[in-house]
């Protein structure tokens, strides 16, 4: 749970990383604390609602891991306490805790531990300023690591977004129950190899070379569906806050997977006039390729959501204006040099009978949209579009 709180001992407290976005004061802006003796619960004098301080969750998108209520842990302390009293650890902070607790927690000494506090409580007694939360893990190690889809409810829309973009490895078992059709997809051994189906040393990198027909069939075998361009673009912005999923700054190789590495941004090369094939090794931020998942979490959203900009554009359910083409959001790692296109008002388009190394999706599970445009029917035969298409957002001819 410290690790959680703390992103691995990288955060002073849950919102704040001293070597990125800096630590930001311990305010009710962020947590539900006592502002002072008197005030309690950030004027309330009580807990507020989950999730009201979204700017101070973690870096999973975890809400009130400091703040509101202090929470029970299973450490046993039995060791060190009567064994007529049965003590366990609480961690986090509650409405009660004034904000000087929580900065002496942030600045003080080894006794205190990072985004929370050590503080050994009965078992048997009531306390109105402590709660919990629970925790599980898959097969002994995390769902990424398992193949699982990890389901993130959104704290903007209330919906639950795959944390990640759809992998490899996830599509695979798609294929292999027989719920997605290779017909809407090129595997790794039939293109140049840029697209990581097939791929065993890609089964964490982003599902991509994939159809919107394909992407579609996925969604319904995880038991959600594609994302509409507003839904994509609500939780990405929070709400329409954010310019980038991470905030204010410029996108770079710290937060996203992008089409240029940094050294390419210093130069300010004219890659349009040397000509593609010359800036190619900048692709993918240097990998010319897509990343795994979730290798730039600096770059996350409020709500915890992985490469929302960059690695791979992601399809959405939405028709646009050629009322045949699918909108496309996000960014990805080749053939696009300006950094605007990972804000989260860009998008792109492209026919949902066409992949390219550049593409992929995630899904989102919630009430059924509302259609917005004539229904798209899938045809009939299998298609195919050319390896050379790097980007979602270009039409492969």
């Amino acid at each position: 749970m410290y690790q959680e709180m703390s992103n691995s001992g990288l955060r002073s407290l849950p919102w704040g990383r001293e070597d990125f976005w800096g630590v930001e004061p311990v305010t009710c802006d962020y947590t539900v604390l006592a502002e002072n003796e008197d005030v309690a619960g950030c004027g309330r004098d009580t807990t507020w609602p989950v999730c009201s301080k979204t700017k101070g969750n973690s870096v999973s998108g975890l809400c009130d891991v400091s703040g509101n209520v202090s929470e029970w842990m299973s450490d046993d302390l039995s060791a060190r306490t009567r064994k007529d009293l049965p003590m366990h650890m609480t961690c986090g902070y509650s409405y009660k805790d004034a904000a000087a607790g929580l900065v002496e927690s942030k600045i003080g000494e080894a006794d205190f531990v990072p985004c929370g506090s050590q503080i050994d409580r009965t078992l048997n007694a009531d306390y109105p300023e402590i709660g919990f939360r629970c925790m599980r893990r898959r097969a002994g190690s995390p769902a990424a690591d398992t193949g699982a889809p990890v389901w993130t409810a959104s704290s903007v829309s209330g919906l639950q977004f795959l944390k990640t973009e759809v992998t490899a490895q996830q599509f695979t078992a798609c294929v292999r129950q027989g719920a997605c059709s290779e017909k809407y997809f090129e595997s790794s051994k039939e293109s140049d190899g840029h697209c990581n189906y097939g791929n065993n040393d890609r089964p964490l990198h982003p599902m991509n070379c994939v159809s919107w027909y394909g992407a579609d069939e996925y969604c319904k075998f995880a038991g959600g569906r594609l994302p509409t361009r507003d839904e994509w673009n609500r939780e990405a912005s929070a709400g329409g806050q954010r310019p980038y999923p991470w905030g204010d700054q410029a996108a770079s190789c710290s937060t996203a997977v992008l089409p240029f590495d940094d050294r390419f941004l210093s130069q300010k090369l004219e890659c349009p006039e040397r000509g593609w094939i010359a800036c190619s090794h900048h692709y993918g931020c240097g990998r010319d390729g897509t990343w795994p998942v979730c290798s730039h979490h600096q770059g996350d959203s409020i709500s915890g959501l992985c490469d929302m900009a960059g690695n791979v554009w992601e399809w959405t359910a939405t028709t646009d204006a050629d009322g045949w083409s699918k909108i496309t959001k996000g960014g990805g790692w080749a053939n696009d040099t300006e950094q605007e296109h990972a804000r989260n008002d860009t998008q792109s388009s492209l026919g949902p009978d066409k992949w390219s190394p550049g593409g992929g999706f995630r899904c989102v599970h919630g009430p059924e949209r509302a259609p917005e445009t004539a229904a798209v029917t899938a045809p009939t035969s299998a298609t195919t579009a050319p390896s050379a298409a790097p980007v979602a957002g270009a039409d492969a001819t």
